[in-house]
């Protein structure tokens, strides 16, 4: 044990000491030199101690680098006092590099998590740990693999990445573990975006997952309940199940589209396709997907060129990508013919395929035609998307096939479509232009029987609709029960009110209305200003 008053050179100094410390010391009669302890309390009684300061001590620690003398490293950072100036978050991060290259990474980690304990905020650790291993010739890169992985130990995310971002702008290259370890951080807290980021800065820096990320990031997906629609997606472009990997990247790329960050997307897809992590159509799909989204057309018919001319075929996800487009720009006959040949050459539409067809058909009036892709849908076994749903039900309902569209939600709900809150309020608007409000009332009846929640939409239909049969007294009761549910009462709501209220000479309620609007700062429309005589 190294005593408390003074440490003897021969005992602490390495084999090959530094000249200029051993200088600083006094010689002694029996020729031992001896020098003032950094952890002494008092300083050493014999003639020629050394003031140790900060410099000194740097150098005290560089000297024992050689892996044979690290454990005297150790032995300083064990018994000096912890509150000493001589123990200083760049002392620490010497030992550190020290330790790591004798190969004693767990005292290494352990010196590492009582620099972090008293660095809470962690901002500086890295940019000490860098700067001690540019000045260190003991240096070693697995330095900052522990910082990182005591980092998510001691569940300090925001520091760990970016500690991963600085080493990595250094030209450094941080291990697999280190990565595993963040991305096991996120899985288990349930950071689906702090996993996809460290996720993605290892592929855009050349670190490739293993089956352990890989595993992870599905836990995450199967959590988060986005597995199986990664697994469609693959299934309509490759055709047959893919593995794991392929599942995982492609969940990343449609990511980083979806946040419009295009070009990261691509530069990701051809680092994969080198390393073979995804199918070669897979990424062809991808980039023809990521070109449409950005509106470059020709660079994604250019791109489907390129997939077939190297012997690779279209594929369901493809046709119903060029469907989309045609449909986008409103030719529904060369939507329909690339329907017909997509079914032709034998690849079956999906869910995403007739959703796209029922609302383009809809928003342009060819009702037939949508009613024929939504009964072909069903009997494929696919459920609409809720916009495909409520778009069909609006352009019924406008037909006055209200009764029509009320049928086809049943059958929806029966096969375990959950409706949103438009569909039955484009139910309640379309029965009560029929002249049948009492089936508008039981439609939002049924909202609750069914556990559905009631918002401002519904009660937006409801009220106007009972407003435009007169039936007065049901509206401000259903006002009321808006109010008293802390639903938003909207500007529409109370103009209907207002109009109705004016129409049945009930002057003074529709100006009490007005004024309610007026509190909530809500701006009526022209036509109940008029009505209310107000300029």
């Amino acid at each position: 044990m190294i005593g408390a008053a003074s440490v003897r050179l021969r005992t602490l100094l390495p084999r090959r000491p530094n000249p200029s410390l051993i200088h600083a010391a006094a010689n002694r009669s029996d020729g031992a030199a001896e020098i003032a302890s950094p952890i002494s309390d008092s300083p050493s009684p014999v003639s020629g101690s050394v003031e140790w300061t900060d410099e000194l001590v740097e150098r005290f620690i560089l000297d024992l680098s050689h892996p044979s003398d690290a454990r005297k490293a150790l032995s300083f950072f064990q018994n000096t006092d912890p509150s000493s100036a001589l123990r200083g978050p760049r002392c620490h991060c010497l030992g550190i590099h020290v330790l790591v290259r004798a190969g004693l990474l767990k005292q290494a980690r352990t010196l590492l998590e009582s620099l972090i304990e008293k660095n809470p905020e962690g901002d500086s650790i890295a940019e000490l740990l860098l700067s001690t291993y540019a000045s260190s010739s003991s240096s070693s890169a697995r330095a900052f693999d522990l910082l990182v992985q005591s980092y998510a130990k001691s569940r300090m995310f925001d520091a760990a990445f970016d500690a991963c971002v600085r080493v990595t702008k250094q030209g450094l290259s941080l291990g697999l573990s280190s990565y595993n370890s963040l991305i096991s951080f996120a899985e288990k807290s349930g950071q689906s975006a702090q996993l996809w980021r460290v996720y993605e800065f290892m592929i855009a820096n050349r670190v490739y997952p293993n089956e352990a990320t890989i595993e992870t990031a599905v836990n995450l997906m199967c959590k988060e309940g986005s597995l199986s629609k990664h697994i469609r997606i693959l299934d309509t472009i490759h055709g047959s199940r893919c593995s794991a990997w392929a599942v995982v990247n492609t969940a990343l790329v449609l990511r980083v589209f979806r946040e419009e960050r295009f070009e990261d997307g691509f530069a990701l897809l051809k680092k994969m396709l080198i390393k073979n992590v995804i199918p070669t159509d897979v990424a062809y799909s991808l980039t023809i997907y990521g070109y449409c989204e950005m509106g470059r057309i020709e660079s994604a018919r250019e791109t489907y060129e390129e997939l077939l001319k190297r012997g690779y075929p279209s594929n369901a996800f493809l046709y119903t990508l060029f469907i989309g487009l045609e449909c986008k720009d409103g030719n529904i006959d060369e939507a329909v013919r690339l329907l017909k040949e997509m079914k032709t050459a034998k690849f079956k539409p999906y869910n995403e395929t007739y959703n796209v067809l029922i609302e383009t058909c809809s928003k342009i009036g060819k009702l037939e035609s949508c009613l024929s892709f939504y009964e072909e849908m069903i009997r494929n076994g696919f459920l609409p998307s809720r916009s495909a749903c409520n778009a069909m039900i609006e352009k019924l309902c406008e037909a006055g096939e209200a009764e029509r569209a009320d049928d086809a939600l049943t059958v929806l709900i029966d096969k375990g479509f959950i409706p949103d809150e438009w569909a039955y309020a484009h139910l309640i608007v379309g029965f009560a232009k029929n002249g049948s409000i009492e089936k508008s009332l039981r439609v939002y009846h049924e909202m609750g029987f069914r556990g559905v929640s009631v918002g401002e939409v519904v009660y937006d239909a409801l009220i106007g609709s009972l407003c435009g049969c007169g039936r007065l007294e049901e509206a401000e009761k259903y006002l009321a029960v808006m109010k008293e549910r802390s639903v938003s009462v909207s500007a529409r709501v109370y103009e209907a009110l207002i109009v109705a209220h004016c129409g049945e000479s009930g002057l003074q309620r529709a100006h009490q209305l007005h004024e309610e609007m007026v509190k909530k700062a809500l701006k009526p429309c022209d036509l109940v200003l008029k009505k209310l005589g107000v300029a």
